[in-house]
């Protein structure tokens, strides 16, 4: 099986390395060229006024932002979600739990295994 998995990766990092030649950027503009960090902030922004979202700030960061706040209310591993967030240190991510520790508070209140133990015998 680990033979197909690097055939697989070798492949892939082959046909990645073809493609940056072909198209060298993920998102380009209409001339195969970068797109511009404001130019994908303004489309973001005008995404979210098209969806009717209003009273509400609709930016990369709003969207990054939320994934965080989305990774540690599902409880999951910070070290992770540093990673996928491209800190340098677990300390910002530290950050992001104490921000919304309150939510985190009410949810485990709503959940606790407490208020069950005395319908487990029912």
């Amino acid at each position: 099986m680990d033979v197909w998995k690097n055939a697989i990766f070798h492949n892939f990092a082959n046909i990645k390395t073809a493609a940056a030649h072909i198209l060298p950027h993920l998102f380009p503009n209409v001339d195969c060229g970068r797109l511009k960090k404001r130019n994908i902030q303004d489309r973001i922004k005008n995404y979210g006024h098209t969806a009717g979202i209003e009273n509400v700030r609709v930016s990369p960061h709003t969207f990054r932002h939320t994934f965080a706040k989305m990774w540690i209310m599902a409880e999951r591993d910070i070290l992770s979600l540093q990673e996928m967030l491209g800190h340098s240190s677990v300390e910002m991510v530290k950050n992001y739990a104490r921000l919304f520790q309150p939510d985190l508070k009410k949810k485990r209140a709503r959940y606790s295994p407490v208020d069950t133990i005395g319908s487990l015998g029912k």
